[in-house]
């Protein structure tokens, strides 16, 4: 026996037999070896998954490489294959059910697409959709066409009053008892591709969506993964969660011709999911830079999605986790170093500038008051960043602050244009006299002519002809210019648009069969010049998108993300297929010299054409797409209708299948009877979902009727 205290020192003393003590030095041994072996098994797994695209962030070792931007790149070629998990893996596999993505975040149904272009399915609960959304826009034209239809006397309304809003509600899609999904298997939350496949995403969102938008600090960010590759320090579930939206945005955005959007939009889910089961808890219950910046991102990627709903409930978590952090105070920001600084105002910036697009998009009051803006500009980084950038470096950072701080500058004319025209988006009635409209709208004229004028020189908004001929020699700088280009030309035309509402508005006040007249001559002096500046503005907005799209990938990844360029060239259309029915119902409506209704239909078939090139396989295109078709009818009727004066033809209605062709819409109709018999055919012209058949009692596809 072997004694290890002598019994009569204290009464906890213990013997041991020396077998014992030989046992317990053995299986230390064992366990020696058996962690060996866990090391060399470890280190066989990477290199495995390496290979498979299957790695795990614990084992992470291998360098970045410099792989081009996806901008022109197959999907397919980058991603190795579906994700797994090893069942023989050492890694902890941490897939539990709270891995799993919460379904009531992640993927509840919404028929309201992320940029409010339309509804998706009928509605039983309701949300609002302010008289600056596309939403409004549709239902105001909507209403002006059936109250043409009523001067003829001759449609009975289904069974239920109509009732019109100024502040259109749109009716929310919510089952009680939702049928049952099959589960699907979902792999760890700590899972990433292989590394080319994460560098290649991450250098794609750092030459798109994060020069854009820069408010994610590229070297830190970079610095952070590589540490995250050689374990080299213990990372954050948020940075994780940052990561993956980064990953996600950057795949959700890729304009590859020949990707699909549906194995985009999935790979990207996959990202989110993800991200989601990673910081879900996180969100509500801390507040940190690191969770503002991944609530920006998932807004950024929501918009791209069919969930409005979740778009806006996501910013404004967005917006008070800043607020609690003290980004919108300068003297809060004194308290960190200067690159620190920077980086949480820039955040800041991001919040308010997603605000304005959201409130502009959505039609909802800004969660940002314009009073709460009131740091200054991004700086450049290079002077206060410790370390020197490459001079390619220095003048991409330099042109990325440029943009953002232009774009800054417009997006606060965005929420000036929503507060003194459209009412802030409160929906309260206050209709603005004739006169106090046209004071308001060349006040802003004058306001978005002198941001023009501010521009940096080597930043001008191009031109819809510098594409069609020779862009220039730096492609990032053309392409800022090119977005640039379309968001100032966005926001004429909704500036512009609330004079064409009056406009309809006027239309349907008219009881008559005559033409309606304007009531006062501030408004009359004020349309030529609001028609000739959405032509002109929704001409460069479709030629840019036309030359793009037909030109080779370098002109492609000009225009930014899809849906942002999806929502310019629609709200494009839509005022111009405005002008072309008021021109045939208000006699002080007239195009300019250069312009003739002939082209303005050009120009409208010329935004169809773009538009089917723009996504393959995008349903919220295709939607959009249909649409705009289906309006050219409209416009064939309004001919056939009203030639030259106010007076209705009674012309049998012919079969509404013939969508015209591609090419040319308008060609393959033959001319449209009745508006009454137009309307009862079967409204699958209307049926859009974000028009108002609902509220007028307009029969469906299924013969039923809808009504308020």
């Amino acid at each position: 026996m072997y004694l290890l205290q002598k019994q009569e020192v204290s009464p906890k003393t213990v013997m041991v037999g020396k077998e014992h003590i030989q046992s317990i030095e053995d299986q230390l041994k064992n366990f020696q070896a058996l962690e060996h072996r866990l090391k060399s098994l470890e280190a066989q797994l990477e290199r495995q998954q390496q290979q498979q695209g299957t790695e795990y962030i614990p084992q992470q070792t291998s360098e970045q490489t410099d792989i081009a931007p996806l901008a022109n790149r197959n999907l397919n070629d980058v991603f190795d294959g579906p994700e797994h998990i090893d069942a023989h893996s050492t890694d902890p596999q941490l897939t539990s059910p709270s891995d799993a993505p919460t379904a009531s975040l992640a993927e509840s149904k919404d028929p309201t697409d992320g940029m409010g272009h339309f509804l998706f399915a009928d509605e039983e609960t309701r949300a609002s959709f302010g008289p600056s959304s596309s939403i409004a826009f549709t239902s105001d034209l909507s209403h002006t066409l059936w109250s043409l239809s009523q001067n003829r006397g001759s449609f009975v309304p289904s069974q239920g009053n109509l009732t019109f809003s100024e502040f259109h509600i749109a009716r929310v899609s919510r089952h009680s008892s939702p049928a049952p999904e099959p589960e699907r298997a979902v792999p760890s939350i700590y899972y990433l591709p292989a590394d080319r496949v994460v560098t290649a995403l991450i250098d794609n969102y750092f030459s798109d969506t994060g020069l854009l938008f820069p408010y994610l600090h590229e070297e830190s960010f970079r610095n952070t993964y590589a540490q995250l590759k050689s374990n080299a320090v213990a990372i954050s579930r948020t940075w994780l969660g940052l990561l993956n939206m980064v990953l996600a945005i950057a795949t959700h955005t890729s304009t590859s011709p020949i990707s699909d959007a549906e194995i985009r939009s999935e790979k990207a889910g996959q990202f989110y999911r993800r991200a989601n089961s990673l910081c879900n808890d996180h969100v509500m219950n801390g507040a940190s830079l690191e969770i503002v910046q991944y609530l920006l991102l998932v807004s950024q990627y929501r918009q791209g999605t069919k969930s409005s709903a979740q778009t806006w409930a996501t910013h404004g978590l967005a917006v008070k986790v800043a607020l609690q952090l003290g980004l919108h105070s300068s003297e809060a920001l004194k308290k960190f170093p200067p690159l620190e600084r920077e980086i949480r105002k820039r955040t800041w910036f991001g919040c308010i500038v997603l605000d304005r697009s959201l409130s502009m998009t959505l039609g909802r009051p800004a969660s940002i008051p314009e009073s709460y803006s009131r740091l200054e500009l991004p700086s450049y980084y290079d002077g206060i960043e410790p370390w020197p950038r490459q001079p390619w470096q220095l003048q991409r950072c330099r042109h990325s602050t440029d943009f953002f701080c232009a774009t800054i500058r417009l997006y606060a004319i965005i929420g000036d244009t929503i507060d003194l025209l459209y009412g802030s988006n409160l929906g309260c009635g206050d209709e603005l006299t004739d006169y106090e409209l046209v004071i308001r709208t060349l006040k802003l004229r004058r306001r978005i002519n002198e941001w023009y004028k501010q521009l940096p020189p080597h930043m001008p908004i191009i031109k819809a002809e510098e594409h069609r001929g020779h862009l220039g020699s730096d492609q990032l700088l053309d392409r800022l210019r090119t977005i640039l280009a379309l968001r100032y030309h966005n926001l004429r035309i909704l500036i512009h648009r609330a004079v064409l509402v009056r406009l309809l508005k006027i239309i349907n006040n008219s009881q008559t069969g005559n033409m309606p007249t304007l009531g006062t001559s501030e408004l009359q002096d004020v349309v030529g010049s609001t028609v000739e500046n959405c032509i002109d503005s929704s001409s460069e907005i479709i030629n840019i998108l036309h030359a793009a799209e037909q030109g080779n990938g370098e002109r492609r990844v000009m225009l930014g993300a899809w849906w942002f360029t999806l929502y310019y060239a629609f709200d494009a259309a839509l005022v111009l297929f405005t002008i072309l029915l008021l021109l045939r119902r208000t006699a002080y409506v007239a195009l300019p010299t250069r312009c003739t209704p002939e082209s303005v239909k050009e120009l409208f078939t010329k935004c169809i054409e773009a538009l089917g090139l723009l996504d393959k396989g995008n349903t919220t295109v295709k939607r959009c797409l249909q649409c705009l078709q289906k309006l050219t009818e409209v416009i064939k009727w309004t001919e056939s209708n009203y030639p030259h004066e106010p007076v209705m033809a009674n012309v049998e209605l012919n079969d509404n299948s013939h969508i015209g062709t591609l090419s040319d819409p308008f060609r393959a109709f033959s001319p449209l009877g009745s508006f009454d018999g137009f309307l009862h055919q079967d409204l699958s012209l209307f049926n859009f979902d974000f028009m108002t058949n609902d509220r007028m009692g307009f029969p469906d596809d299924l013969g039923q009727s809808r009504s308020l």
